[in-house]
């Protein structure tokens, strides 16, 4: 209903079935003396409401009032441990900047678009249980209600992918190859793998089996000694990571030199 300038009275608008935020329009509400028609609404969340015209109109309801609990409750759970695992997750699968973003988003890990909504990912996952983490059950597969759960940290170890390990003295052989290559004959090799001894290897120079450009470069460790417990053991898993990636071109490399046996 609308208010008629010349007449006074207020104009009947059928908004029957019509959407304003989460609410649909049902059936009008006659209010006698009221200047606008009043509507019983139902509400995405399950609930209903009735709503003068006006408001559904220029927006000020959007909802019974479930928006606004969310709200408050979103408010109360922004410096909780499962939103900060909620952004954590949304960064690694859309955030290439982010370091471990290679192994999500660069793989092609999303989440479910509903879960772009931190109140959507709470409602299907709950609040953290105290100590676990969240892990998706197929380390393939996206992040999703049927896909994730909470779990031990010792648990999501286990269910990572385990890559083949490489000796370590085939990474310390690439390694020399590499700083040979670059003029020096001999390095000190110590990635940061635990319980692993400092090889030297050495290998004289030139080496001509392959060009300068054909060794890839040694790894750097994003290890900060004397820095955040978590954080440093997150840099060993990635430093492990690409220390397997830069064996796996290792092996290329040395049967290359070999004369393409294996």
């Amino acid at each position: 209903m609308n208010d008629d300038a010349t007449t006074g009275k207020v104009k009947f608008i059928d908004r029957k079935g019509e959407r304003f935020g989460r609410l649909v329009a049902i059936n009008p509400v006659p209010t006698p003396g009221a200047r606008s028609m009043r509507w019983a609404c139902a509400c995405d969340c399950g609930g209903a409401k009735v709503v003068s015209a006006s408001g559904l109109q220029s927006g000020r309801t959007k909802s019974c009032g479930c928006l606004t609990i969310e709200g408050h409750a979103k408010h109360r759970m922004g410096k909780s441990r499962t939103y900060a695992i909620w952004q954590n997750m949304k960064q690694r699968c859309d955030n290439p900047r982010s370091t471990p973003y290679r192994y999500y988003g660069g793989r092609g890990i999303s989440y479910d678009p509903r879960w772009s909504d931190f109140m959507a990912f709470l409602a299907d996952m709950g609040e953290r249980p105290p100590g676990l983490q969240l892990d998706r059950i197929d380390n393939n597969g996206n992040y999703c209600k049927a896909n994730c759960r909470w779990v031990t940290p010792a648990e999501n170890m286990r269910n990572r992918p385990q890559p083949k390990r490489r000796p370590i003295a085939a990474i310390a052989m690439l390694a020399a190859l590499g700083m040979a290559m670059t003029g020096c004959s001999t390095t000190p090799v110590a990635p940061p793998v635990p319980e692993v001894r400092t090889v030297e290897v050495r290998i004289p120079v030139p080496v001509p089996c392959v060009s300068a450009s054909e060794v890839p470069a040694v790894p750097r460790t994003s290890f900060k000694p004397g820095g955040d417990m978590k954080q440093n053991a997150a840099a060993a898993d990635l430093d492990l990571r690409d220390l397997e990636d830069y064996a796996v071109r290792a092996d290329a490399v040395l049967r290359q030199c070999a004369g393409g046996k294996p």
